[in-house]
């Protein structure tokens, strides 16, 4: 990277951006294999968001290092790169959701959401490993649908990325991906119904089971 980078600025700029996301995951660890009744949702939506966009900031200043390259990215594309984060990782902990129970991880973003309107329920499925209990709870309670509805982020955020050249359609791509691994579950049992999306973050062309219907 050393070699690559134009100047000592840039090759200085990358190194902090990885050491900032080497934090990110170290407080992500923290929060969320806590017990839910001990981080708030507002902790867990924050560590959420950041988990992916530190990764795709990182990746993208990559980019910035050689000398052919005119300018940094600007504050508002890395606050798209976190737009993106937020909506990709909430998909992301929905298709890992159980894995990550497996894993410790009480506190994702479904997992805690599930806690908040079935403690009990949530609770003792994850501690009997219960599967079957632990996506019919998904379902009841529309936990699936949060996640993969579009977060509430800035439309200014999500549109700076479009300078970026296909940036922003490997993001769609990587969302829809992770999207139809939740799908492809077994135990989702959201694949009867289709529906096409207009929100920014899916192409309109794209048809993506609901389980609203």
């Amino acid at each position: 990277l050393a070699a690559l980078a134009a100047n000592r600025a840039r090759f200085d700029r990358l190194m902090q951006t990885i050491s900032d996301g080497f934090d990110v995951q170290a407080e992500a660890v923290a929060v969320l294999t806590r017990r839910p009744s001990e981080v708030t949702a507002a902790e867990v939506a924050s560590i959420t968001r950041r988990i992916s966009g530190a990764w795709f900031h990182m990746i993208a200043e990559v980019g910035t290092l050689p000398a052919e390259v005119e300018r940094s990215l600007s504050p508002m594309e890395v606050e798209g790169f976190y737009a993106w984060g937020s909506s990709i990782q909430r998909v992301d902990a929905l298709a890992d959701l159980e894995k990550d129970l497996a894993d410790g991880h009480l506190s994702t973003l479904p997992g805690h959401r599930l806690w908040q309107l079935a403690p009990n329920e949530y609770l003792d499925a994850a501690r009997r490993g219960d599967s079957d209990a632990l996506y019919s709870l998904v379902r009841t309670h529309g936990i699936d649908t949060h996640c993969l509805a579009d977060p509430e982020e800035s439309p200014e955020a999500l549109r700076a990325l479009e300078a970026l050249g296909d940036v922003s359609d490997l993001l769609a791509w990587i969302r829809a991906y992770l999207t139809r691994r939740y799908l492809a579950h077994p135990r989702s049992h959201l694949g009867q119904t289709l529906v096409a999306s207009r929100g920014p973050l899916f192409p309109a062309t794209q048809e993506l089971a609901c389980s609203a219907l």
